[in-house]
């Protein structure tokens, strides 16, 4: 019987001290988006979105890069997009995604940088639904 409630007290302090670290650790974001226009206004007008703030956000706009769509021939201004998109992991300190954003009138084309060299693209496609939600998250505060 004594063996018993020993294995019973060991496993509860086991459990109990899970807890206690999960909670101690679960308040650090561990995904950031930055979404800014690029307006020319100082400072640009944006918001962050982590995932421990707005997880609804955040999984819809990660919905959003994933259903994404190669575009091939595009026509925009690479020096001016009307948006930047960055998608960052806070955990290992490193960019995970950084996007340029144009709007058009069918939806937006996404710009994902490729390598370090400026203005070299990867071009992708979203609808006009998608441009919309990327454009409230920028207002939002």
């Amino acid at each position: 019987m004594g063996r018993f409630i020993l294995w019973i007290v060991l496993i509860g302090v086991i459990f109990a001290g899970g807890y206690v670290v999960g909670i101690i650790t679960s308040d650090d974001p561990s995904l950031i988006v930055t979404i800014q226009a690029e307006s020319g206004k100082t400072p640009p007008a944006g918001t962050v979105i982590t995932d421990t703030e707005d997880m609804a956000s955040m999984d819809s706009l990660l919905g959003i890069l994933l259903r994404k769509e190669s575009a091939d021939k595009v026509s925009v201004d690479k020096e001016n997009p009307d948006a930047s998109l960055k998608v960052l992991s806070q955990e290992r300190s490193i960019g995970l995604a950084d996007y340029q954003v144009w709007y058009t009138e069918e939806g937006a084309v996404l710009g994902e940088q490729q390598g370090n060299a400026a203005g070299n693209f990867r071009y992708y496609s979203i609808t006009e639904r998608d441009r919309d939600y990327i454009r409230s998250l920028i207002g939002k505060e």
